[in-house]
């Protein structure tokens, strides 16, 4: 039973993210916008895959991408 939960909430997931990024898809990178993006996350099962799946489109959409694990702490004093 949880299994299928796990399945059916993935694929609202991917339902969502695809409606929203329909349009992004299709749009071109402006030449003063730089293509590197670099971003951290943490290592937690839902974290890990949502960043994955972020990870492919930007590189679908030509950025060059950099991800890198860190603790939690590390991530909230880099935002601030």
């Amino acid at each position: 039973m949880r299994r299928g939960k796990m399945v059916t909430g993935l694929m609202v997931f991917l339902l969502v993210l695809s409606i929203g990024t329909a349009g992004v898809l299709q749009a071109k990178l402006p030449e003063e916008v730089g293509t590197k993006v670099r971003f951290g996350y943490v290592d937690w099962p839902g974290v890990t895959v949502k960043t994955a799946v972020a990870k492919q489109i930007l590189e679908y959409l030509g950025y060059d991408v950099e991800t890198e694990m860190y603790l939690v702490a590390v991530l909230y004093k880099g935002l601030s």
